[in-house]
């Protein structure tokens, strides 16, 4: 019988873990980017599916853990964290933004902790990101459509030297898509053609506009249906719809395209009418086929066709007309700088290390260090000894000497540490203003904590943070925890394990999309030797030792108030061009640099960091200098500084300083009374082939490494603008043994124009002739290999039909 108790005993033992091993199970499902892709230096969605078969609720931690390799000194892994709650037999779906780098098996995994990370204990466990790995150069244009092929024709321009990638997003359209700009990243475009959007969440059209202003392109379009393609995005939309027509003719849409056979018609289209800020694009017999809005770094276009109708869609110039509307998103060498001076992670190696350095713990110079010791040493030996011999005690020297130096170096100590007995943080940040109230920050923070141990800082209105360790290949999971990342509500928390006494944690907020933070108003002229103007603060705080800057000269306006203006003037010999990557370290700043003006530090705080002001500079000129960023920008740029209260550590605040540059590019009003008109060097080209031809900044030109090289010069495109002259200046080399042979394309004629050898001038005799879709000018040259050229300046001035 005993032997049968047992027996039964054992039995229940065994099917009471097997229930309860049941009861726990947790089940995990990942899809990640988008249509299996991820691209390299962007952020990338990965859906995780959390699914509880058991017959218990169940609660704990979703991990994303990956591999810090070095960036946190060997100590563990990087952790991104999302609490869940999961009922007994349901569901449910969690969303990371995760940086696009190599991921394999043994440097990530997704996990499910129950009772929370990492504590917990680890109950499901599987490698996520199984995906294709694209270039950071990589077109991503994201699809919603009726017709999942809609835009399949894109493909054709990868035959012309493009790498385009089209992807559907599927997942968008599930109710439980969060639409978060960071989840869309990785998308140059997203394209939304004849699908209902009164499906999507209500908070989608604030997030998708969040995401156009951070340089996004956003494509409404769908013919006769195009109000259910914005029934949830009117507010973004560049045109109030009105009705359907038929056009029989496409003729504007080809020239747009600088293709020389216009579909057939006829084509029923949408009819619409602008809205403020909306430009036209392509008008074909009066009807806005094709129209613009800047919003932000980004635009929002409305199409008045069906993508997926003939005869579009089977048109052989779509692909070319799609080219001229993406733009930029096609031709940038690096998708990190498309827009003009956004701050990407590959270019913030000075403010990584300056966050390691807090202007108020100072330490004392050596000499005054070497004096204070000599001091020192003569009071606690000679000042001790005549004192115990006027006291007839000198053989309590023994004991008093060491006891006198205890005391003296715990006061000391104390004293000296006074500052370093609580935890301090800062914040550098860098801001950059579109001009029309939205802007992109890149932020690092670094708090300094004496006890070491485990700790958490909770950093307020971060949607999405990562340690710097975390990019490119970071080898292998290390198997324990270095750093956690949570999301909580609009804010993070990063938290560090296992920290050493007196380190320092840091973590990185690299493209933190912002609306509502004013602009720098301004009034700008340009008359080819004199950069001059106005500038106003809007920006709502006073921004401190304000500049402009165009190449490598700058131009001093002061400090601003919120609301007051100041004049600069500056004399160029040519409109903007490249910030020299020395300009940080000469201009004067809040502490002068040797040779720097003293004038440079009214109103800065006697506190301030001019140490962190310049690295704060160098990481922007650094993004600027990035294949792909504009050539020809002129900024403005201020300071704000301030203490912080919102930051806390271990839920109590910290005290905070926080250093912040603020940068603008300033654009050059090409429209004024009705006139439009391009003074020379504004417009800088862009290379057309071959595609790596090499930039030389000092000249600024290309070399010629295949013997030819062809530029576009992109003027002004609006579809009520008439240019009435276009000219060319050209600087030639006299020593040259065999002169550079330019030619200019005429459009009308479908051929290549040469430009006479010694010429120094051409001019187009009837500039519609030679403007592809109204706007482009394309140029080519033609010489040794080998040969370095300077681009010629194009000059063109035209009207704007009222």
């Amino acid at each position: 019988m005993a032997l049968v108790a047992i027996g039964l005993l054992a039995a229940a033992i065994v099917f009471a873990g097997l229930a309860s091993a049941e009861e726990g199970r947790v089940v995990l499902r990942t899809e990640a980017g988008w249509g299996g892709k991820i691209r390299e230096g962007s952020l990338f969605p990965l859906k995780v599916i959390v699914s509880n078969p058991g017959g218990r609720d169940v609660s704990g931690d979703v991990v994303v853990r990956v591999a810090a390799g070095d960036g946190l000194g060997g100590s563990g892994d990087v952790a991104y964290v999302r609490r869940l709650d999961l009922p007994a037999g349901g569901a449910k779906t969690v969303w990371f933004a995760l940086p696009g780098q190599p991921y394999t098996d043994r440097n990530h995994a997704v996990e499910f902790y129950a009772g929370g990370y990492p504590q917990g204990k680890p109950i499901a466990s599987e490698p996520a990101v199984k995906a294709q790995l694209l270039s950071a150069n990589a077109a991503v244009v994201g699809v919603m459509a009726r017709d999942p092929d809609a835009m399949a024709f894109l493909s054709l321009l990868n035959a012309k030297g493009y790498d385009v990638h089209v992807v559907r997003l599927d997942a968008a359209a599930d109710r439980d898509f969060p639409w978060e700009p960071e989840l869309l990243d990785m998308l140059d475009a997203v394209v939304l053609n004849a699908v209902p959007t009164d499906t999507l969440p209500a908070n989608a059209a604030e997030r998708l506009e969040r995401w156009v202003a951070g340089s996004g392109k956003l494509f409404l379009a769908g013919g006769t249906s195009y109000p259910k393609t914005v029934a949830a995005l009117e507010a973004l939309s560049p045109v109030a719809y009105r009705g359907t027509t038929q056009l029989e003719s496409l003729e504007s849409l080809a020239a747009a395209a600088g293709e020389p056979n216009p579909p057939a018609g006829p084509l029923t289209v949408s009819v619409a009418e602008l809205r403020s800020g909306a430009e036209p694009w392509a008008v074909q017999s009066g009807v806005p086929v094709a129209v613009r809005r800047p919003l932000g770094f980004g635009e929002v276009w409305y199409l008045a066709y069906d993508l997926s109708g003939e005869p579009l869609a089977s048109w052989s110039g779509h692909a070319g007309l799609w080219a001229a509307m993406l733009g930029d998103s096609l031709k940038a060498e690096n998708h990190s700088t498309k827009a003009a001076g956004l701050v990407r992670p590959q270019s913030v190696y000075e403010l990584e290390n300056e966050l390691d350095f807090f202007p108020g713990l100072k330490a004392l110079p050596l000499g005054v260090l070497s004096l204070l010791f000599l001091v020192y040493a003569t009071a606690v030996t000679w000042g001790v000894y005549f004192l115990l011999k006027r006291r007839g005690r000198r053989e309590w020297a023994w004991w008093v000497v060491p006891a006198v130096a205890v005391v003296s170096s715990t006061a000391m100590f104390a004293v000296g540490a006074a500052e370093r007995r609580t935890a301090i943080a800062q914040t550098l940040e860098v801001t950059v203003l579109s001009g029309d109230g939205y802007a992109v920050r890149t932020a690092g923070v670094s708090v300094a904590v004496p006890g070491g141990g485990d700790y958490t800082l909770e950093w307020p209105e971060v949607r999405f943070a990562t340690i710097f360790a975390v990019r490119g290949n970071a080898g292998e999971l290390a198997g324990k925890p270095g750093a956690a990342i949570e999301r909580v509500g609009d804010g993070t928390h990063a938290t560090f394990f296992d920290a050493p006494f007196w380190s320092v944690g840091k973590a990185f907020a690299p493209f933190e999309r912002l609306s509502g933070v004013g602009a720098l108003g301004y009034d700008v002229r340009y008359d080819g030797g004199a950069l001059e103007g106005v500038l106003r603060n809007d920006t709502g705080s006073k921004l401190t030792d304000v500049y402009v800057v165009s190449g490598p000269d700058w131009a001093r306006v002061g400090d601003l108030e919120p609301g007051e203006s100041g004049s600069f003037r500056l004399a160029v010999s040519r409109w903007g061009g490249r910030i020299p990557n020395d300009v940080p370290w000469r201009i004067p700043l809040a502490s002068p640099s040797p040779g720097a003006s003293p004038s440079a530090t009214d109103s800065v705080p006697a506190d301030a960091s001019s140490e962190h002001r310049r690295s704060l500079l160098t990481t922007f000129v650094n993004a600027t200098e990035l294949p792909g960023a504009r050539l020809n920008a002129v900024y403005a740029f201020g300071w704000r500084e301030r203490t912080r209260s919102d930051l806390k550590l271990n839920g109590k605040p910290v005290r905070a300083r926080t250093t912040e540059l603020v940068v603008q590019e300033l654009r050059y009003p090409f429209v004024r009374d009705g006139r439009i008109v391009v003074p020379k060097g504004i417009v800088a080209p862009k290379v057309v082939s071959p595609a790596k031809a090499p930039y030389l900044p000092d000249l600024p030109g290309y070399r010629l490494d295949e013997g030819a090289l062809m530029l576009e010069y992109a003027l002004p495109r609006r579809a009520d603008a008439e240019y009435r002259s276009v000219r060319l200046t050209f600087e030639r080399d006299p020593s040259a043994q065999r002169p550079v042979q330019w030619s200019v394309w005429n459009e009308a004629d479908w051929r290549w124009e040469p430009v006479a050898e010694q010429s120094a001038e051409w001019e187009a005799d009837r500039p519609a002739r030679y403007l592809i879709g109204g706007s482009l000018l394309r140029v080519r040259a033609a010489g040794p290999e080998g040969a370095t050229i300077r681009a010629p300046d194009v000059t063109a001035e035209g009207v704007i039909a009222p």
